[in-house]
Formats: structure tokens, sequence, C-alpha cells
């Protein structure tokens, strides 16, 4: 069986995109698909991602172009005698309908589905995330690097923390360990996420990290899921106020 092998994924437009292609435009908040070059090709050619809108691809546009410079691998052992059609499937999305009708859900899944996941939650953030690697493949203790585009760039790092056991808590000497990780790197701050839920020390000592560190735990997993990023919840982490010096203080609003 013929089987074509692309280096696409889907992501949700954090700004204005002209597609590679048929050079249509791709307004924010649309979804469409990034074109990532090899490893080898990025580093030796100087190849960059390219954005593509969901018509080109659906089309069968993008599967031509792909046919005309030789860049698609069919690897098979008979003569090919008929055309081949790519169909492309969000996987991420359809795991999110499933969770959405089924919380429960994020307990049956992949530690590889968590991660894809929680940088599609991410992206429509609107950050810019990238795994690192594999599942319990040796990535130096983070998963995940996000950053924003803007006049203040801000990069974070995230470790993602799956269990199928709900009523498995993570401790203390994950967040000390990753606080040890993020010294070593230069980002701003770090998220540490599961599907369960964190002891009482954990929160604790993350406390203790001045913003550097935050928690997100399975509750508010489900809350991306369906869409809710800003909440008063998420903001238990920013302080109501601040003191500049001894009777000086801004108060730090919260947005809704």
């Amino acid at each position: 069986m013929s089987r074509a092998i692309y280096r696409l994924r889907i992501f949700r437009a954090r700004n204005w995109y002209e597609c590679a292609i048929c050079q249509s435009s791709i307004q924010k908040g649309q979804y469409y698909y990034r074109d990532d070059p090899h490893p080898m090709a990025r580093k030796h050619r100087g190849q960059t991602a390219r954005q593509i809108c969901v018509h080109c691809i659906k089309s069968d546009i993008y599967l031509e172009e792909q046919r005309s410079t030789g860049q698609i691998e069919i690897p098979f052992d008979e003569s090919l005698s008929v055309p081949v059609r790519v169909d492309l499937v969000d996987v991420t999305q359809v795991l999110l309908e499933r969770l959405r009708l089924d919380p429960d859900e994020i307990y049956r899944i992949t530690d590889e589905q968590l991660e894809e996941l929680v940088c599609e939650r991410l992206s429509a953030m609107r950050f810019e995330a990238r795994r690192t690697g594999r599942a319990n493949r040796k990535d130096g203790g983070i998963d995940i690097f996000f950053w924003n585009e803007g006049h203040f760039p801000i990069i974070g790092a995230a470790q993602v923390k799956h269990h199928r056991a709900r009523n498995r808590s993570n401790g203390p000497e994950i967040i000390r360990d990753f606080r040890g990780v993020l010294a070593t790197h230069p980002v701003q701050f770090g998220v540490v996420i599961t599907n369960t839920t964190f002891t009482v020390d954990a929160r604790w000592f993350a406390d203790q990290q001045q913003g550097l560190i935050r928690l997100r735990d399975g509750e508010d997993l489900r809350k991306w899921v369906n869409d809710e990023f800003v909440s008063d919840e998420l903001w238990r982490t920013v302080p109501a106020k601040i003191e500049l010096c001894p009777g000086v203080e801004i108060e730090i609003p919260v947005f809704r």
C-alpha cells in the first residue's frame, strides 16, 4: 500500500499570512497548514516553513506541487497504477471533540497525544509552540518550547505529565527538577501541565519561585479544551497588587 510522507501540521493563524501556493490571504483565526522543511534542508539550504491555506490542501494543489518537485516519498513494491489521494485529518481537532464529549478521555489518551494537545492549545492562545521530541525520549526535561511574536517576545518552556490514574498527584520533586532545568535555558518562565493534580507541597514550592514556574492541572486542561483561556482562577498566580516601595502600591487588574 502506498504511503505519502508529509511534514504538515495544522495551526490557527495568529497573524495574517499569504498562502505559499495560491497567494490567497490567511486571516487571523483561520486554520492553515504549515509545511516544515526537513531539518537538513533548513540547516544547509536555508529553507523555511511555508503557510498553506486549507483550500490548496483539500483541492490537491499541494499534492500536485510536491509531485512536480519530487519532494513526496511514496514507497511501494509494485508499479503504481492508480492515482494517489492524500486526505489530511487534523487529529488534534478530532481529539478535542472527543474530550469535549467525554472529559474522562484525558486519562485514556497517550503521552504523545497529550503533548500534541497542549501544543495546539498553546497555539490557540496565540503562541508558537514546538515539541522537543517524542514523548518518553531524552529531552533535557523540557517537552515543549513556546514563544510569542511582537515587540516584547517571551519564551516559555513546558513539561507535560500524563497519568492514566486520575488519583495520582505530582509531587514537589518534579517542580524542583524543572526549576533546575529552567536555570540552564534562556526562558522567561516555565509551566508544568498535568492531566491530574499537584500535591500541596508541589504548589507551595512553585509559589516560592516568584512567578518563574506555573502549574496547570487537569481542571485547567478541561477549560483549555473548551477554549476557556482567561478566567479568575487562571489568574491565581498573578498578585492583586505590587508594593513598589513602603507605602507605594500598584494594583494589577484582572482581564476577562
